[in-house]
Order: C-alpha cells, then sequence, then structure tokens
C-alpha cells in the first residue's frame, strides 16, 4: 500500500456544506477535481491529473477499509465511508466519501467520488476504530461494503448510520444523472454545492457512529449478544 510521508497532527478542518468531487479513470487515475476538492488537498489541479487517487492517502487509514472498498466497487456497488486523508504540507482531514463505479454502455469506464463534511462524533467513532484496526485490536470486527460487522454474525452494524438514506439518495441521483450524460461535471458541481445539506433533517432518530462503534465493541467481547429492536439498523 502506498504511504505518504511526512504528516503533521494538524487537521485541516472543511467547512460545513462543502461537497469534494473527483472522478478517475478505471485505474483509479484522476480525471478530473472539483475546486472544493482541489482546495482541501492542497495540490494543484496540474499535479492531480493523471495521478493515482491514493496520492492522498493517509498512512492512518487501514488497508482493511481500502480493500473492502475495491471489493465492493469490483462487484459493480457504491461504496460508503468515513476517510482520512492526508493534504499536500502533511496535515489531515476527514471526509464522509461515496464511490460509485461509472457505465457506459455495460462498459466500466471509471468511478466517481463525492465526500461531505462528516459530524464530529462519525470522526471521533472513526479514529478509534481505525486504530483498533490497525492494532489489531478490532476483535471480530470486519468492515463490509463500508459497514462495520461482526464476523459470523448476521447483524449489521454501519458505522456510518449519520448519513440518512435520503443523503445516499441525494448522491445517487447526482451520480445517476452524470452517468447518463443528463448533467455536466459543471452543472453537477454547482447542484452539489447547493445541496449538501438539503437532507439535513431527516437524520433525527438514527443511531449514532459514536454508539455505533461502543455496540460493536461490546458485540465483539460478548457483553451483548443482541441489538434491542429499537437500535437495529434499518
Amino acid at each position: 500500500m502506498r504511504v505518504n510521508n511526512p504528516v503533521t497532527q494538524q487537521e485541516h478542518l472543511l467547512r460545513d456544506g462543502e461537497a469534494l468531487m473527483s472522478t478517475t479513470d478505471i485505474h483509479s487515475h484522476i480525471t478530473y477535481a472539483n475546486s472544493a476538492f482541489i482546495k482541501a488537498c492542497g495540490f494543484t489541479e496540474q499535479e492531480l491529473m493523471g495521478e493515482a487517487h491514493n496520492l492522498i492517502r493517509h498512512p492512518d487509514m487501514p488497508p482493511e477499509a481500502f480493500a473492502d472498498m475495491w471489493a465492493t466497487l469490483q462487484q459493480g456497488d457504491s461504496w460508503t465511508g468515513m476517510v482520512k486523508n492526508r493534504r499536500k504540507n502533511g496535515d489531515f482531514y476527514w471526509v464522509r466519501a461515496n464511490v460509485t463505479p461509472v457505465y457506459h454502455g455495460g462498459e466500466l469506464t471509471g468511478y466517481i467520488s463525492v465526500r461531505t463534511v462528516p459530524e464530529r462524533e462519525e470522526v471521533t467513532a472513526s479514529e478509534a476504530l481505525y486504530r483498533a484496526v490497525r492494532e489489531k485490536h478490532a476483535g471480530h470486527l470486519r468492515f463490509f461494503k463500508g459497514l462495520v460487522i461482526r464476523r459470523g454474525w448476521k447483524s449489521v452494524l454501519s458505522l456510518f448510520q449519520r448519513l440518512s438514506l435520503s443523503q445516499r439518495l441525494f448522491g445517487a441521483l447526482g451520480m445517476l444523472a452524470l452517468a447518463v450524460g443528463v448533467m455536466p461535471l459543471a452543472a453537477f458541481e454547482h447542484w452539489l454545492a447547493g445541496g449538501a445539506d438539503r437532507f439535513a433533517a431527516c437524520r433525527d432518530g438514527e443511531l449514532s457512529p459514536a454508539a455505533n462503534y461502543q455496540a460493536g465493541k461490546k458485540l465483539s467481547s460478548g457483553k451483548c449478544k443482541k441489538l434491542s429492536r429499537g437500535n437495529r439498523p434499518g
């Protein structure tokens, strides 16, 4: 796995409502980056074009997360998860990323990624989970299509429950319009900028990532045998 150094312990905070977008070819080489993404990562557009997308990968990200992402994409499915990225100067920033394969005429032509600003509790939960994975302390928890599940157990625990169904649909509809040529990239970028928080009101009542990860830890240690009906995802 590519290791990008040096790194600092300085976090670069994104503005609420920002939507970072990029597209790549089938080999994950960057073919487009919107202005928000360019500003966040600290590289110039010229430095980004044609480069592998892992140019911004932070060494704190566990390889298991990206292995899960690629396994999901290769099945033709979208992947949504928390990602810690590295800026050009070594600082870091967190995003809630959605990556989707793009097809034209039934043939895979590349990937599109839209990243939004996560809640702080999502960041806290993800930091704890990814640290546990890196240090081999995650027990029976593993990644599955952007979710965190317990091996051999049917109940799925989503670390990213704060991403509401409406938000997923918002991103998916935009990507679909882009993929079929209904909406050009420039229009899609403008649409994203105005709609990143369009469905924020739909978050009420969802399980928080921090509580979700704690539930996962209990399941892994055997302290909790099942989720109550009120806390089951879906």
